[in-house]
């Protein structure tokens, strides 16, 4: 049986070899803490949320679709593997059958982080912001919102040990784009969060990371 630090660092392995850069890495390993934390990383973790679409593995792959879902193919792939093939077995679908299965949603993204799969697996955003996107536009749990913050607590979990040698710092999607309107970005944001209907701390505290992000070129052109 691998240790959680051996499959954190396999996670981090594989993805560096796919080309998924540093700061992606850190965010989907985040996240990979939210749902299977528990366990340390296990490939084999599985849960149910009382709805009928139960999780499994590392990322807690759904079983929306029933018995062609994401956690079906994952089941099955891993069936009967060692420990660390089945991480790489899951790392691997994570990679390059997200887009297969329709699990990436760019409907929740932030509009100033709107972007594909593919892109967002190359791109040179934040630890912050790819802990937020893939939380939004991968896991979408309840209070998604509320989540996409909090889950940047297990930040020091991921860094502990965490071996990046091999990893790049990504390129930006967005360099021949022009800037979005930052007015509508955050209606974008607010109209998301009005329809979920419950406001909470996590929720609010969402909201007010957006605003420091956009405020923070101004703020550090006054300064100088």
């Amino acid at each position: 049986m691998a240790t959680e630090m051996q499959r954190k660092n396999r996670i981090a392995g594989d993805l560096a070899k796919k080309g998924v850069p540093k700061n992606v890495i850190i965010g989907i390993l985040c996240n990979a803490y939210a749902e299977s934390g528990i366990d340390g990383l296990s490939p084999f973790t599985g849960e149910s949320d009382g709805t009928g679409l139960n999780g499994f593995g590392i990322w807690q792959f759904t079983s929306f679709g029933g018995a062609n879902s994401f956690r079906s193919y994952i089941v099955s792939a891993v069936q009967g593997k060692d420990d660390l093939t089945a991480v790489d077995i899951e790392t691997d679908a994570l990679v390059t059958k997200t887009t297969t299965f329709g699990q990436w949603m760019t409907y929740y993204l932030p509009s100033n982080l709107k972007m594909s799969w593919n892109s967002f697996l190359k791109s040179n955003v934040s630890w912050q912001d790819a802990t937020k996107m893939f939380c939004l536009g991968w896991e979408r749990p309840g209070n998604m919102y509320g989540q996409a913050v909090s889950r940047q607590q297990y930040y020091n979990r991921v860094m502990n040990g965490l071996d990046l040698s091999g990893a790049g710092s990504g390129t930006s999607p967005n360099a021949n784009k022009p800037k979005p309107n930052t007015s509508k970005q955050d209606d974008d944001i607010v109209d998301q969060i009005l329809k979920d209907k419950v406001w909470t701390h996590t929720e609010l505290e969402y909201c007010l990371s957006l605003f420091q992000d956009m405020l923070a070129p101004l703020y550090d052109k006054w300064l100088h």
